[in-house]
């Protein structure tokens, strides 16, 4: 029987989590914003604001979460996301913790269940079809104006219409300069956003059959060893990845269970006793576990 054990020094866990690993063909790996975070995706932090966005600074915009859910001039607001999107969501940046977690999981049945929106496993060489985002992706676009009969659950590429919107920046202010690049819904024309759950009116329609497909794993991993890796999952929406994952060691008898968070490691009492908690970051875990 293993005993609970929390740690902020991942280096002393990291051979138990090997060990663990070693032992169990499957792994399901839950990512949330902690790990894009590691990777340089940070909404809080300021100093890349200044750096990628001087314009926006100027206006006296601090970090990127204040684009999050906020009403703003389509010319500056669109102006943000079109350079962000195209950056975090489209570029070939690579990310080495991404890197590495790959390389820790090789030759292994993975699994990823993410609430980020960027595509990082993705580009990091995990297999697409084994990824599910209940969140979204910024790939696609949907109708703000949801509820009338011609929108319905559509939802359609968003990287064409950011591309037009980057073409028509003033390079001085930043402004969108041609109204006529703002995005608006095909169908009713009302307002557009990023296929993102931001709020109620979230269109989960693309992301369906991702979920039947780790529902479908899940049914055959509940019989084997299954190694259960979160990894920075907070409580911002605990309903997407903390809860569920929770649920899932609970419910399978031979789970074994790695939470990372340097805020909110802790653990439910009923599956301690085959749980780690790594109170510490994303990327310094990561770090640890190819070292060990």
């Amino acid at each position: 029987m293993t005993t609970y054990t929390e740690t902020a020094d991942p280096a002393t866990v990291a051979p138990t989590i090997r060990e663990w690993l070693a032992s169990s063909e499957r792994v399901l790996i839950a990512a949330g914003a902690g790990l894009s975070v590691a990777a340089g995706v940070d909404y809080a932090d300021k100093a890349s604001f200044a750096r990628d966005f001087p314009d926006l600074a100027r206006r006296g915009f601090s970090a990127c979460y204040e684009f999050i859910g906020r009403r703003l001039p389509p010319a500056i607001y669109w102006s943000y996301w079109a350079r962000h999107v195209l950056d975090v969501r489209f570029s070939e940046r690579k990310s080495l913790v991404y890197e590495q977690l790959h390389e820790v999981v090789r030759g292994k049945d993975v699994f990823v269940m993410t609430s980020n929106v960027d595509a990082l496993f993705e580009r990091h060489s995990f297999e697409r079809e084994n990824i599910f985002t209940p969140q979204g992706d910024f790939a696609r676009m949907q109708c703000r104006a949801m509820g009338t009969a011609a929108c319905g659950d559509a939802t359609w590429p968003s990287r064409p219409i950011l591309e037009r919107i980057i073409r028509a920046l003033d390079p001085e202010t930043g402004e969108v300069v041609d109204p006529a690049v703002i995005p608006c819904c095909p169908h009713c024309g009302g307002e557009v956003f990023l296929n993102v759950r931001e709020s109620a009116d979230f269109v989960d329609a693309p992301y369906e059959e991702q979920g039947h497909r780790l529902h479908a794993w899940l049914r055959e991993a509940m019989t084997e060893p299954l190694l259960v890796l979160e990894i920075g999952a907070g409580f911002n929406t605990p309903g997407v990845i903390r809860w569920p994952l929770e649920s899932i060691v609970y419910h399978h008898a031979g789970a074994r269970f790695v939470r990372v968070n340097p805020q909110h490691a802790e653990l439910p009492e009923e599956i301690v006793h085959r749980s780690l908690s790594v109170r510490a970051g994303a990327g310094e875990t990561v770090r640890a576990l190819v070292a060990a």
